[in-house]
């Protein structure tokens, strides 16, 4: 029930010339980000989501040098584009999910050498995944639900091997179970809910062993019969979502 009323944002911020960490998440700041934020060139960690944020989102607060965390999420009116991005920058932590940033992913996103976690959920994004985004081998989270991407490029992802958690829910995802999954085994949560994905629930998932948490909810999936498996995997999931399938028997992995 916070609110940031008088000084506002940019007052606030007009002497904190050294700060290194701002978290405000939840409080009702309810206006545009003022772009003296980029004049923080201390600032390593930058919070907020739930702010009530508007209007269009400062392109140079990206090249502040030391930013590592980047989260302005669940901010529906905030605008904005990705820059191009520098070999130097430190960004570990991106999430924009839940705002109304859009446009293509920059091919320079790739020179984000640090980058951990990767939350475009809800956003307005199109066109094709850049080339660049499969060399990320040190990404931990990616979620790219809810855009509209080109789903051709998804393949890419295969090469993202140290990912533990992938969404890629609501994509308008069409046909089988992408094979490139099974690349990903340290997978602990994954989410391919709410798309087109038909065909058998396949050894491409069950080969997953690390998976603890599986979502394959609203999608027109069907159980594997028993030669889709050479060899049954044991399997970790604590929770299994697969309402909306139309499955008429329960898969033979469980």
């Amino acid at each position: 029930g916070l609110k940031l009323e008088k000084p506002g944002l940019r007052s606030l911020l007009q002497h904190l010339t050294s700060l290194k960490v701002l978290r405000l998440s939840d409080v009702s700041i309810s206006s545009e980000v003022p772009d003296t934020l980029a004049n923080l060139t201390s600032l390593t960690t930058l919070v907020l989501e739930y702010c009530g944020l508007h209007g269009e989102f400062p392109i140079s607060i990206f090249y502040l040098p030391n930013l590592q965390v980047l989260d302005v999420s669940s901010n529906g009116y905030l605008t904005g584009h990705l820059p191009e991005f520098h070999p130097s920058s430190p960004l570990q932590d991106l999430m924009l999910s839940g705002t109304s940033f859009s446009g293509k992913l920059p091919d320079s996103i790739g020179n984000l050498n640090f980058l951990n976690q990767l939350d475009f959920s809800s956003c307005y994004f199109s066109g094709s995944l850049p080339a660049s985004l499969g060399n990320f081998t040190q990404l931990n989270y990616v979620s790219l639900s809810s855009n509209k991407f080109n789903v051709g490029t998804l393949q890419l992802l295969g090469k993202l091997t140290e990912l533990s958690d992938l969404d890629l829910s609501d994509l308008n995802l069409y046909g089988s179970i992408p094979s490139v999954l099974s690349n990903l085994t340290q997978l602990t949560h994954l989410d391919l809910s709410h798309n087109h994905l038909s065909g058998e629930i396949t050894s491409h998932i069950t080969n997953l062993t690390h998976l603890i948490w599986l979502d394959l909810s609203s999608n027109q999936l069907r159980s594997p019969t028993p030669r889709s498996f050479s060899e049954p995997k044991n399997l970790e999931l604590k929770m299994l979502r697969l309402n909306s399938c139309n499955l008429r028997e329960v898969p033979n992995f469980l």
